[in-house]
Parts: structure tokens; C-alpha cells; sequence
């Protein structure tokens, strides 16, 4: 069995780079994808999540044994879009994944009181040219249980 690993929103592969090291220290093989969508990773266009999940299939269809896919946050939208009817897929794994239902946008699954308030995600550019959530955005839409 091996284990495909996806990152989150305003991450990168170097978020599972601890992950990686504890599961191949036992055995287990590990792919990281690095989505187009991504900030951070050695892709240089944006992407949607459709771009992200193709992405994810073409690990899945390099695989030669049974994958798990572990999705993070916004991974988890891509991991549900990419394994869908893939034969290699044996489990999905969602660590704090967003899960929507079909036709569901991430936006649909914020609490409803920051639906209610008008609430987004706001982000702010970095010195170093990355996004980050801003902590008042993060606390209303994301950290609000």
C-alpha cells in the first residue's frame, strides 16, 4: 500500500515533508503532489481545483500498488474529486479535509455565522511574495468551533 499526500490552500509540498519522513521510515511509500493551485511549490501558474485534482490522478495513475490519499484542509476537495472511480484508490483520508457535496463550493461549507456576517476568507500578500490568511479571517472562517 502507498500513501498520496495532499496539501491544503496556501501550502506546498513541504507541508508533509515531517509526514513523509515518518512513513517511509517504516516502510511506506509516499508521492506529495505539488498542485497547481499552490503557493510555495515548484509550480509556477495558478491552478483551479480541477487542475489539482488532474494532477492528482496522474499520481494515482502511476501508482503500481493500492493508494491511500490523504487530503489537508482544501486537499481534501481535490482528493474526493480525484479519486472518484479511480481503481487505484483503496481509502481517502480527510485531515481537517473540506468535503463538499456535488455542486457545493468551498465557500457553501463557512459557518453559518459567517455566512450570516458576510464573512470570507480574506488574505493578505507577504513580504516575500506569498498569501497569507489574515488571523481575524482565519479565527471567523476557519477556527470558528
Amino acid at each position: 500500500m502507498a500513501v498520496v499526500l495532499v496539501h491544503g490552500s496556501f501550502l506546498g509540498p513541504w507541508s508533509w515533508r515531517d509526514v513523509v519522513a515518518d512513513l517511509e521510515g517504516v516502510g511506506i511509500a509516499c508521492s506529495v503532489a505539488d498542485l497547481p493551485s499552490g503557493f510555495g511549490g515548484i509550480r509556477d501558474a495558478a491552478g483551479d481545483l480541477h487542475d489539482d485534482a488532474a494532477l492528482v490522478r496522474e499520481l494515482l495513475d502511476a501508482a503500481t500498488e493500492p493508494v491511500v490519499l490523504c487530503g489537508h484542509s482544501y486537499g481534501g476537495a481535490v482528493i474526493t474529486e480525484a479519486a472518484a472511480g479511480h481503481p487505484a484508490v483503496r481509502r481517502l483520508v480527510y485531515l481537517c479535509g473540506a468535503m463538499p457535496d456535488a455542486g457545493q463550493s468551498l465557500t457553501d461549507l463557512a459557518p453559518p455565522r459567517a455566512v450570516e456576517l458576510g464573512v470570507r476568507e480574506a488574505v493578505r500578500w507577504r513580504a516575500d511574495g506569498l498569501l497569507e490568511l489574515t488571523a481575524d479571517s482565519a479565527r471567523e472562517a476557519l477556527f470558528h468551533d
